[in-house]
């Protein structure tokens, strides 16, 4: 496939490098004028166009933004920054982690699992709530801080009061001052990532509002690049934990049922930081990969809108100067440039490295 590829570009050169030849050697005064005037006709449509197709990808962007914005607005309410919409995005972010759990299960062919999916529909209920609320009501608060007491005590008999009992653990005998410990590493690593997916959400919706009110196209561009900063991070950590496994103490050999030897080798500083990192990357990758979607669309949309913006000058200084200098009837520029085609899709360039041995 790449080879006829190859192969139709080749041809496309030679017809394009003959096209300028033409134009230049063989045609009559009177024609490459006809050429010239059709040149800046181009040109005036082009300076007329390039304001009217600049504010339809604006406008455009701004829409999109808006619509999102409200949706977001939907679930996560108005402010940005909230007890609430902290809670939601918590919700999210687990249930981003079974998702991503259920798909790793699915992809080693393990099938569905029962937990992941009946904590799956619990998260997604207590995520959707709020919505639920405004859609019913037309004064949601009340329902809102039920739902906050009920998750808030939820949390703390389910998770705070049991972690708060192992501390208390850590003094019965040496194995459980290791578990309890690894425990808390695990727990910090959760909370990083949880924090990280809190922090995604806000520049998202933060995005959105400023391309909402934003008139400038590479204002747009450079907004929307803000929100690489999750694909970034969970990047930094995937060759941060390959870089530490790279150089890690830890021996791939060793035997994992031996209780003392995974004591020692978690009591080390060393290998016990390699195991923390490996395991913020883990949980990293599975609440955040979602983002890596997201990131990935908007990367794509300011890459798209900056290269338009960008695209109408350079495209309209280049067929000025065209009409400028008369390259059509005068100077040896579209000779050079249709030799040069020619010899591109004659594949001269493939002659080089011969010549060079000698």
């Amino acid at each position: 496939m790449a080879h006829y590829l190859f192969l139709l570009l080749n041809i496309l050169c030679i017809i394009l490098g003959s096209f300028c030849l033409v134009v230049r050697l063989f045609l009559y005064e009177n024609q490459q004028g006809e050429i010239h005037s059709k040149i800046e006709d181009l040109w005036l449509r082009i300076d007329e166009l390039k304001p009217q197709a600049i504010s339809t990808h604006v406008s455009f962007m701004q829409f999109v933004a808006r619509s999102v914005g409200k949706l977001f607005n939907s679930y996560f309410g108005d402010e940005l920054v909230s007890l609430e919409a902290i809670i939601i995005s918590i919700c999210f972010a687990l249930l981003t982690c079974l998702i991503s759990a259920q798909l790793l299960l699915l992809y080693t062919h393990q099938g569905w699992s029962v937990f992941i999916l009946r904590y799956t529909f619990l998260f997604s209920v207590a995520a959707s709530v709020p919505l639920f609320a405004r859609l019913a009501f037309k004064d949601p608060k009340k329902v809102i801080l039920i739902w906050l007491a009920v998750l808030g005590t939820l949390t703390y008999t389910e998770v705070l009061s049991p972690l708060v009992g192992l501390i208390q653990l850590t003094t019965v005998s040496d194995k459980l001052r290791f578990a309890v410990s690894f425990i808390w590493a695990a727990c910090s690593c959760i909370a990083i990532a949880l924090a990280l997916y809190v922090v995604s959400v806000w520049i998202i919706r933060k995005s959105l509002r400023a391309i909402e009110t934003s008139t400038s196209a590479i204002r747009i561009g450079v907004i929307c690049l803000f929100n690489a900063v999750p694909l970034l991070a969970i990047y930094g950590s995937v060759k941060l934990f390959f870089f530490v496994a790279t150089f890690s103490k830890i021996d791939p050999n060793i035997n994992l049922k031996d209780e003392q030897e995974v004591m020692t080798l978690w009591q080390q500083w060393g290998t016990s930081i390699d195991i923390i990192l490996g395991m913020l990357m883990l949980v990293l990758f599975f609440f955040n990969s979602i983002f890596i979607i997201s990131a990935s669309l908007f990367i794509g949309l300011s890459v798209f809108i900056l290269l338009h913006r960008l695209l109408w000058p350079i495209v309209s200084a280049l067929i000025y100067a065209s009409q400028r200098f008369k390259i059509v009837s005068e100077g040896p520029v579209l000779i050079v440039i249709g030799v040069v085609l020619i010899l591109i899709g004659f594949r001269v360039y493939s002659l080089i490295p011969l010549t060079l041995k000698f």
